[in-house]
This record gives C-alpha cells, sequence and structure tokens, in this order.
C-alpha cells in the first residue's frame, strides 16, 4: 500500500468551485462519444461539484449517466435539476459500488468510459477535449491513464500524482485511480465486470485481470484528468482493514508467491534509493 504525503499544489487552487455556465456543444460524428459514469448514494453535498464538472466541459459528444443507490438524502432532487446534463439516471438498490459501476458501463453507449465518483471533479472544462488531443497523437491503447490530483477537504492540502508506467511491480504495490483512466468499452467487455463480491477493492482486482489475463494495453497520457477528493469508502479508517484485506486477496490471486518474493525486493530497493 502506498502512504501519499498531502502537500498544497497551488496551481490546482479553486478546483472545488465549478463554473455554472453549461457549454454549448455541437457533436461532430468524428469525435469519439465519451460515456462519464458517476455511482453515487446519499452524495448531496458532493454531486453538485461533479455534475458541474461534466456540464462545463467544452468536449461535445459527452454521454453522461448516473447510478444512484436509493438515496433517501434529497440526491435524487439534485440530479432531476440537471436533467439538461444528465443522459441517463438510474435510481434504485444495489448491492454495493461495484454493481452499480456495472450497471453504467453496460448502458454506456460510449467508445470510451470514465468513472467520476460523487465528490471528485473533472480538473477543467477542457480536461476531455485534451485527453481527446493527446490519444490522437499516441498508439491506439485500451487504457489511456493520466495524472491526477487527490484533495484532503478535511485540511484543505492537495497532491499531485503523475501517471506511472504500468507494470507488474507497479501494479503489485497499489490500485490504480479509476478516475484517472479512460477505458475502450471494448476492452472493458473484453475483461468483464468488476467483481461485486469486493466492498473496495474491485477497481483493483479489475486492472490486474485486465493486465494479467488479457494483456490490455495501457498507455500514459500527459493530462491531468481529474481531482479525487477523499472521504471515500477506501479513504477511511473504518474501511482500511477491509481494503487490505480485499488488496491481498487480489494480489494473492495473479501473483505466485515467487513472484510476490522477487517484487517485494524491488519494492523495498525503490524506497531505499527513492524511485
Amino acid at each position: 500500500m502506498i502512504r501519499y504525503e498531502l502537500t498544497e499544489v497551488p496551481e490546482v487552487a479553486g478546483m472545488h468551485q465549478p463554473s455554472t455556465t453549461q457549454t454549448s456543444r455541437v457533436v461532430d460524428k468524428e469525435m469519439p462519444r465519451i460515456s462519464i459514469i458517476t455511482v453515487c448514494k446519499d452524495a448531496r453535498h458532493t454531486i453538485p461539484d461533479t455534475i458541474e464538472s461534466v456540464r462545463a466541459q467544452r468536449y461535445p459528444n459527452i454521454e453522461y449517466i448516473i447510478v444512484d443507490g436509493a438515496s433517501t438524502d434529497g440526491t435524487q432532487q439534485i440530479i432531476e435539476e440537471y436533467s439538461d446534463t444528465i443522459h441517463i439516471s438510474i435510481c434504485e438498490e444495489d448491492s454495493g459500488i461495484f454493481e452499480a459501476m456495472n450497471k453504467g458501463a453496460s448502458i454506456a453507449s460510449g467508445e470510451f468510459l470514465l468513472y467520476l465518483n460523487a465528490g471528485d471533479t473533472l480538473l477543467r472544462p477542457e480536461t476531455i477535449e485534451s485527453i481527446i488531443a493527446a490519444i490522437s497523437r499516441l498508439p491506439e491503447a485500451d487504457i489511456y491513464h493520466g495524472d491526477i490530483v487527490w484533495f484532503d477537504p478535511r485540511t484543505g492540502k492537495s497532491a499531485y500524482k503523475s501517471a506511472k508506467e504500468v507494470n507488474r511491480t507497479y501494479l503489485f504495490r497499489g490500485a490504480m485511480s479509476h478516475q484517472a483512466m479512460l477505458i475502450r468499452k471494448s476492452a472493458f467487455e473484453r475483461v468483464g465486470q468488476y467483481e461485486q463480491s469486493y466492498m473496495i477493492g474491485g477497481d483493483y482486482e479489475w486492472s490486474l485481470r485486465a493486465f494479467h489475463e488479457f494483456n490490455l494495453r495501457f498507455q500514459i497520457i500527459p493530462v491531468c484528468f481529474t481531482v479525487f477528493e477523499l472521504g471515500g469508502l477506501s479513504s477511511t479508517d473504518t474501511h482500511r482493514e477491509t481494503m487490505h484485506d480485499e488488496f491481498s486477496h487480489a494480489r494473492n490471486k495473479y501473483f505466485s508467491k515467487f513472484d510476490t518474493f522477487k517484487i517485494r525486493i524491488i519494492v523495498r530497493f525503490q524506497k531505499i534509493f527513492g524511485i
């Protein structure tokens, strides 16, 4: 498990002050459709910023899907207020975040999927536009991943995390942020859905499966996708033990004991030399 030390990042100051102006979009059929999926439950305090960040995007060919796990705090009323931005909204009970994420993927019509949880925001109005421009200049891949800002609302501090090359050692050390991953839908369907038996580590298991069993092509792009707000399930002390257990379970599925031994030596070496 990688520990992140939060530091202030001046260039993203004001990141939680979304624009209230909806961008006018003229869709070019040559532009790939991006399905942005937000899953939530009882998120009335955090979901407005998320929706506003999608609403402000300049890129024209976006499908926005919200899957709400039957909120009772007024979240649905807020979602209804944004009917001009949200293309599909589902409100029904589910077994957890990964069933909701699977629902979103199953109904998405876009060429690419991007998960944006309640409370997370796209960094700038040109974020999706910049992502598409970047991938048009790069080799074709199944998953494009970029940078992310971690924001702690309790302290007001932020940390900028640059994307790293995806390899066995990197994936052993911890999960990729799905908020900074643009997944080709055809690749998602090849790998299969998130395992719903996981409470927190389903996206980690999916990334390991994609890499080890399906040899998906990962490509870094020089774009910061998202401001990820700490405070979700995987961010709370209450669920850290669950996260640790689920990550260990996922690793054991895809790494042999010998692989684990070798990688732990590499990780220790990297820590000593600050690599």
